[in-house]
């Protein structure tokens, strides 16, 4: 723990993910089949992305460009969601996992699923 109290993540140390290999990249989850984002792409689906990493929390422009601090975000989100995989790029692994843990995350809010 961090003096706060805070976790501290052991993103990609972590060597839990033998457990789960194989089973997609989530209980229930399966990645979609779309291009990977990655920097200098400036596109409608890098706009929805940061869209949704805002939602969640992250500190990250909504302007539809893959630079620099959207590369960084992903590779944050990676690292605690998907330690398997932290490039900065967001492939179809990275883009399932970034919209279903939003949608978890709003089902929270409304109430309509216990933690």
């Amino acid at each position: 723990m961090w003096p706060r109290g805070e976790k501290i993540d052991p993103g990609e140390a972590w060597i839990g993910g033998a457990r789960t290999e194989g089973v997609g990249c989530g209980r229930g989850v399966e990645p979609e089949e779309v291009a990977t984002l990655k920097p200098g792409d400036a596109t409608p689906a890098v706009a929805a992305l940061q869209q949704a990493l805002r939602a969640y929390g992250y500190d990250i422009a909504h302007d539809g460009v893959f630079g620099a601090q959207m590369s960084a975000v992903i590779s944050a989100f990676q690292r605690h969601f998907r330690p398997s995989c932290v490039d900065g790029q967001a492939d179809g692994e990275t883009q399932t996992l970034v919209y279903a843990v939003c949608r978890a995350q709003a089902a929270l809010d409304r109430g309509s699923v216990s933690p």
